[in-house]
């Protein structure tokens, strides 16, 4: 199981009759009467197979279109078609054709006669467009001919989830998160080549394992899961509740969705990094918080943020990694047009120096709270036309002989009640 990791940002259960257990497109029968490699993740080009300019097959290498349609004709005798996809896409790449005198007549009208003349090749083999196999073309990018195998899980499985309440509610100590999530790795949900199975999925909540799922590590290919964990807010709760579905296939393959819920009436996010080069190396400082303020009806704001600043070194005598945890008491205005507010009294527990690989120390900077423009970031926000408020601007300035930049952005959000 890889680490846990909804922004709410191969295929499972009935496995193949007449290839239980194995890939077909990968079996040793397979791969020996093919010529393109039925087992590869990336295309193979099919050699020789039309004269320039012209759109009828060469008879000389139709021994590899023959291998190709009996692979594909192997692969698909599942009943769930639901769950797997074609057996093959082919690409077909055509130079742009041009009749001097005859405007009418498109560039792709070359790589159109040539794309019928291959469907009309498999279906006389007894294949199916759009069931056994897909065929596109490409103008202008070359003049060949590609064939890719869906026998290999190249994406990760299709996750879908909602909550109740949904994600941006404001939430207090004791109220419930119920959690619905659904993985799939059917051709039907949207998965696009060949399914694994969905091997776990996990709720994980502010950075720490909840409740997991496993179902092994050969799990059915066309099984939907279904997730369905309840969070209870804690009885001393961040400002944000950061929910993440994290879900991964059996070959590794893994995607996630977060959800926010704020524990106040308006919330969001601080984000900001430093790069201060040298010529013996890069010194990189990077953080991110979370905002929390309550609204008194009257116009003035209240709040918290909360977040970790990290510096690293690659400098040519120190390399250090460096962490430390901030915090700060927020006031604020706010009015129809405009939020403004104050981070008057910053603290961490920001180090001053840092231990080096090499064993010497290195000073570790300031933490963001006496960096320049800091202030500017929670004065300048702008509103979007969903209601959101946004901050998000770079600054360079010289450092001695040196060009040092920092970059602050930050979203405000109203929660939902």
């Amino acid at each position: 199981m890889k680490p846990y990791g909804w922004e709410f940002r191969c295929f499972a259960g009935l496995a193949l009759a007449p290839f239980a257990g194995i890939n077909p497109f990968c079996s040793s029968a397979a791969t020996a009467q093919i010529s393109p490699n039925s087992c590869s993740t990336t295309p193979s080009t099919i050699p020789n197979l039309f004269d320039p300019d012209l759109a009828d097959l060469k008879a000389v290498n139709n021994q590899y279109l023959d291998s190709t349609s009996q692979a594909m004709k192997g692969a698909n005798k599942s009943s769930d078609r639901g769950c797997y996809p074609t057996s093959a896409t082919i690409t077909v790449f055509s130079p742009p054709f041009r009749y001097p005198g005859h405007p009418e007549v498109p560039e792709t009208f070359l790589g159109d006669r040539r794309t019928d003349a291959l469907i009309e090749y498999f279906k006389a083999k007894g294949l199916v467009l759009k069931t056994d196999f897909d065929i596109s073309l490409i103008l202008g990018q070359g003049d060949k001919v590609e064939v890719r195998f869906n026998g290999v899980d190249r994406d990760p499985p299709i996750l879908k989830t909602n909550s109740k309440p949904p994600k941006g509610t404001k939430v207090k100590k004791g109220d419930r998160i119920e959690v619905h999530a659904t993985a799939s790795e059917r051709y039907e949900d949207g998965h696009k080549s060949w399914p694994s199975g969905v091997k776990s999925i996990q709720l994980i909540a502010n950075g720490i394992l909840f409740k997991s799922e496993d179902y092994g590590m050969k799990p059915p290919p066309c099984e939907v899961r279904h997730f369905d964990p309840v969070y209870t807010v804690p009885s001393n709760p961040p400002p944000v509740v950061h929910l993440r579905v994290f879900a991964e296939d059996a070959v590794g393959h893994d995607t996630f969705e977060e959800a926010d819920f704020p524990t106040s009436d308006w919330y969001g996010s601080f984000t900001w990094s430093g790069r201060a080069p040298v010529p013996s190396g890069p010194q990189d400082w990077d953080g991110h918080a979370d905002l929390a303020l309550d609204d008194d009806g009257k116009g003035a704001l209240t709040g918290t943020l909360v977040g970790t600043q990290t510096q690293k070194l690659g400098l040519a005598k120190c390399h250090a990694f460096t962490q430390g945890t901030l915090s700060a008491a927020l006031t604020g205005t706010i009015s129809v047009q405009r939020i403004t507010i104050n981070v008057p009294n910053g603290q961490s527990n920001w180090p001053a120096k840092t231990p080096c690989a090499e064993g010497l120390s290195a000073g570790t900077g300031a933490p963001v709270f006496q960096w320049p423009h800091l202030g500017d970031a929670f004065r300048g926000l702008t509103a979007s036309a969903d209601g959101s408020l946004h901050f998000d601007q770079q600054w360079t300035f010289p450092a001695g002989p040196y060009t040092n930049t920092v970059h602050y952005t930050l979203t405000l959000r109203r929660a939902a009640h």
